[in-house]
């Protein structure tokens, strides 16, 4: 485990420097390598966190999301966030890479909503009220379920809407939250069957709030 701890450290300090360090550390393997420290140890909560940090710093490059993806690391991270669901660093980070995964393309999308990827971030945000993973959560949400009514409606039936709901309620003086909420609320009904469930469970009252 020691070895394996050093190499992630190794690889964040490289994938905090530039693209061209992000995608050396890619082609040489490390996707791969990192996936597999998670899968090796899925209850190692330090593990878990560092290489998720890893991973979140070098999705920022375009190419190294796909990798991601056809390295099924969207499961292994989901069932990170699922272990380590009290874990900020595993929440966010993971909330990082979603989002990044999800603007990549539709088929990303659907991909991470099928391994309860909406599941588990709803779960993250009742359990978690950190305003930097709630915030992170947001925009993953949103980038999930953005063009992809699907997705919406099963974020939805996850309880998402709760989510939100208690996350405006318990930072009404937040005003990053408060926007980033109203962003997710306003791309969740852009469809017509789910706009009225927003309404329906808390939706209306706490964005007519957040305008205030």
């Amino acid at each position: 485990k020691e070895l394996q701890l050093d190499a992630c450290y190794f690889l964040w300090n490289l994938s905090k420097t530039s693209d061209e360090n992000k995608l050396a550390a890619a082609r040489a393997g490390s996707i791969k390598s990192t996936l597999n420290v998670m899968s090796k140890f899925p209850n190692d909560e330090q593990v878990q966190e560092i290489a998720v940090v890893v991973l979140a710093n070098l999705c920022q490059v375009e190419e190294i999301q796909l990798s991601i993806s056809e390295l099924d690391g969207v499961k292994v991270i989901i069932q990170a966030m699922a272990i380590h669901h009290k874990s900020i660093y595993v929440q966010e980070s993971s909330c990082t890479v979603l989002n990044y995964l999800a603007d990549h393309s539709h088929s990303m999308k659907t991909n991470i909503n099928a391994a309860r990827g909406c599941e588990q971030i709803s779960i993250a945000m009742v359990e978690n009220d950190n305003l930097g993973f709630l915030h992170k959560a947001l925009h993953a949400i949103c980038a999930i379920c953005a063009d992809h009514d699907e997705n919406k409606l099963s974020a939805i039936n996850c309880g998402i809407i709760d989510s939100i709901v208690s996350a405006m309620q318990t930072h009404r003086d937040e005003a990053d939250i408060q926007a980033a909420a109203a962003l997710t609320f306003m791309n969740l009904g852009l469809s017509e069957a789910t706009a009225p469930m927003i309404g329906e469970n808390g939706g209306i009252d706490v964005m007519v709030r957040a305008m205030r």
